[in-house]
C-alpha cells in the first residue's frame, strides 16, 4: 500500500542531503517544478524533521516520487 498525503500517493522516494539553509518550500520549489505548495507532503514524509524550518545541512530528506489521486469521494465535476 503506498504512502498518502492529502491526495498524494507515493510508493517510492530518493534521497536528497541537505544543504544548509534549505527550507520546505525551497525543496518542494526545486524537486515539483516549482510547486513549492507541496512542501506539507515533504513534511509528511519526513516526519522526524518536521520542525525543522531551515536545514543545518546534512540531514537525508526522503523526497516522495509523487502522482495526484483523485479521490472517488468528490463530486465528479471536482474531478481532474
Amino acid at each position: 500500500m503506498p504512502d498518502e498525503y492529502n491526495g498524494y500517493a507515493w510508493d517510492d522516494y530518493t534521497l536528497y542531503q541537505a544543504q544548509h539553509g534549505d527550507s520546505w518550500d525551497l525543496l518542494a520549489n526545486i524537486f515539483y517544478d516549482g510547486n513549492s505548495a507541496l512542501a506539507p507532503v515533504l513534511i509528511y514524509a519526513n516526519p522526524e524533521y518536521a520542525a525543522m524550518l531551515l536545514f543545518e545541512g546534512g540531514e537525508q530528506v526522503r523526497i516522495p516520487s509523487i502522482r495526484h489521486e483523485t479521490s472517488s469521494l468528490l463530486p465528479p465535476w471536482k474531478r481532474n
